[in-house]
């Protein structure tokens, strides 16, 4: 299925007072909207075949996150428009761009203490949705928001909820943290940081700064 466009998305949730596409991929287009001074991020999904229970079970756990590290959720439901139904969710706009825009821009950590600020934030918001057994698998510069556009205060974006999740708690998880265009660290959940084997979903980091 194509990506959505702003017409589809007033044909199902009504008008808006603004409406601008922040990008659109192989499953899912993200909206910034606005009614009156009420703004926020609307992510319409387009992909097909997404099982209701998995959907519902992200969502129950999203609604339980609350932590200045992870994007803060508002609500999810399905609209109808062109004949068909989509899912989307709403989430909190984050002001300050991703980490890819403003690295694109050349702003970047300039001391080792705000690049500690930066991994130390973002593990923290990682170790929480841990704890709510949802694993993001899509750690990225596109999908870490800088709140304010302080480097100190990163905020995890984008659950790729249109994914099918059933092989999620058999699956290991990589997660890379990226500082100027390449991975800093990186630690495979359900290994301990000795190397022997674990199960269940890891909350200790192995985190190296060059």
């Amino acid at each position: 299925m194509p990506p959505v466009d702003d017409r589809v998305l007033t044909e199902g949730l009504g008008a808006f007072d603004a409406v601008e596409l922040l990008g659109s991929g192989t499953f899912g287009t993200t909206f910034r909207v606005a009614r009156g001074d009420d703004g926020y991020a609307i992510k319409v999904i387009h992909a097909d075949g997404l099982p209701p229970h998995l959907w519902d079970r992200e969502i129950r756990a999203l609604q339980d996150a609350e932590h200045p590290n992870v994007v803060a959720f508002r609500t999810a439901g399905v609209f109808e428009a062109r004949g068909r139904d989509y899912s989307y969710l709403e989430c909190e706009f984050i002001d300050g761009g991703s980490v890819g825009d403003n690295l694109r821009q050349d702003d970047a950590p300039t001391s080792g203490d705000e690049l500690r600020e930066f991994l130390t934030g973002l593990l923290a918001g990682v170790a929480e949705i841990h704890d709510l057994g949802i694993i993001h698998r899509d750690i990225k510069p596109a999908n870490i928001a800088l709140r304010s556009g302080d480097w100190g205060s990163p905020v995890l974006l984008d659950f790729r909820l249109a994914k099918v999740l059933a092989r999620i708690l058999q699956e290991s998880l990589a997660v890379g943290v990226w500082v100027r265009g390449g991975p800093v660290s990186g630690c495979r959940a359900g290994r301990r940081l000795g190397g022997s084997g674990g199960s269940g979903v890891s909350r200790r980091f192995a985190v190296v700064v060059a």
